[in-house]
């Protein structure tokens, strides 16, 4: 997926890329990496390195602070709890879902 972003931001430089994830390793809530922000929202561990869920408040937080941000939304994460709200949240923004 990072090759991926990299190439859509080389070849259109106008375009904004966040990157959501889980904050697993306790590390900064927020990186700049080759032109990607990723934004880390606080989580559970599960299964320590397999299976996170978010913490919900901070999840819904993120989610209401960036609601006009997005033309698009991308979710590559089939088992995990992103592909079942992810598909919400777009419709609920107006926007849409891959």
């Amino acid at each position: 997926m990072e090759e991926l972003y990299l190439f859509l931001r080389k070849k259109h430089p106008e375009i904004a890329v966040d990157v959501l994830c889980y904050n697993t390793n306790g590390v900064s809530s927020r990186e700049n990496y080759q032109g990607l922000t990723i934004y880390r929202i606080p989580c559970w561990n599960i299964l320590k390195d397999q299976f996170s869920l978010p913490n919900p408040l901070a999840l819904l937080e993120f989610l209401f602070n960036h609601r006009h941000a997005y033309d698009l939304i991308h979710v590559s994460t089939r088992f995990f709890d992103s592909s079942w709200w992810a598909p919400f949240y777009a419709k609920l923004i107006g926007t849409r879902v891959i």
